[in-house]
């Protein structure tokens, strides 16, 4: 194949439908007719020789070479973005934009209302938008340019091509309902070991830090229930003699709605590292550059 034959905007278009799932939408998106979008698919269809997409009634459905190839076509754009725009200063104040970020619930119980705040005060056209991707699948999104960054707390081994910046570090406590039938100031680690736990679900979240360390210690926690999300822990503790152990700003947080009291883990563990991430291929873009600046900026104030 030459690639002379290919036009750019041809791969804009794939990226965008790629993307979106639509022709339509697609169109939108990047300032086209949906005929336009439709003859420049016709026109790569005949370079690449494959359909590319199939439809179906919510949109199209890509193929496996456009699979393949769609990951390769937004890094290449992603980077053709940068060396654009990295020379440029992004003019916040006037720029309309979508962000869209995956977080741990830290971030978005606590950082998401103020940075949504501060935007509308220095940046009102600019929206934040929250992914639920974790781990490999946030990974696999900011590699294909469909996630902007994910704040997480350092339990992986992170990627060669996965740039990241700490943010902070958190300790954790134990949480309990404030009438708990055994547990009163202090906790003792034949309480912990022997109490029922509510926990996050490990087959969503992973293996944590936390189940890491007490396998290394060699102690086995009971583990009565497992929840999708932290915030789904206070409805179970207040009716209930469960404990859970929680980020302590998560702890912090929950107490100012529930009947609940903190109390210091019996041993100790070391803090969750939180930290912000990002894909190699944005670094130097001046949108993207500004965003990570200005959410550090806001943890660490």
């Amino acid at each position: 194949m030459n690639l002379r034959s290919i036009d750019l905007n041809l791969l804009v278009v794939f990226d965008a439908v790629f993307q979106t799932g639509s022709t339509s939408i697609a169109a939108r998106q990047i300032g086209m007719s949906q005929p336009a979008v439709s003859n420049a698919l016709a026109r790569f269809r005949s370079v690449i020789d494959d359909p590319l997409f199939v439809r179906h009634p919510l949109g199209v459905t890509p193929t496996e070479k456009a699979r393949q190839m769609a990951p390769v076509i937004r890094q290449a754009l992603s980077m053709l973005e940068t060396a654009i725009e990295q020379e440029t200063d992004y003019d916040f104040a006037n720029s309309s934009s979508d962000f869209l970020l995956a977080m741990e619930e830290w971030s978005g119980v606590l950082l998401i209302p103020n940075l949504v705040q501060w935007l509308r005060d220095v940046a009102p056209g600019i929206r934040v938008n929250i992914s639920e991707e974790k781990g490999k699948a946030a990974y696999d999104a900011m590699r294909k340019g469909t996630l902007d960054m994910f704040i997480s707390y350092d339990r992986d081994v992170m990627p060669g091509d996965i740039c990241s910046q700490s943010l902070f570090k958190d300790e954790r406590v134990c949480l309990v309902r404030n009438n708990h039938s055994t547990i009163g100031r202090v906790l003792t680690l034949d309480e912990y070991l022997s109490l029922p736990h509510v926990a996050l679900n490990q087959q969503i979240r992973g293996i944590t830090g936390l189940s890491a360390f007490l396998d290394e210690k060699g102690w086995q926690r009971k583990i009565a229930m497992q929840v999708a999300s932290y915030l789904s822990v206070p409805p179970v503790l207040i009716h209930t003699d469960f404990i859970a152990t929680l980020p302590k700003q998560i702890a912090l947080y929950l107490l100012e709605y529930y009947p609940l009291k903190i109390v210091e883990l019996p041993f100790e563990v070391p803090p969750l590292v939180f930290s912000l991430r990002w894909h190699e291929s944005k670094t130097k873009e001046a949108r993207h550059a500004w965003m990570r600046k200005s959410i550090v900026a806001l943890i660490r104030s």
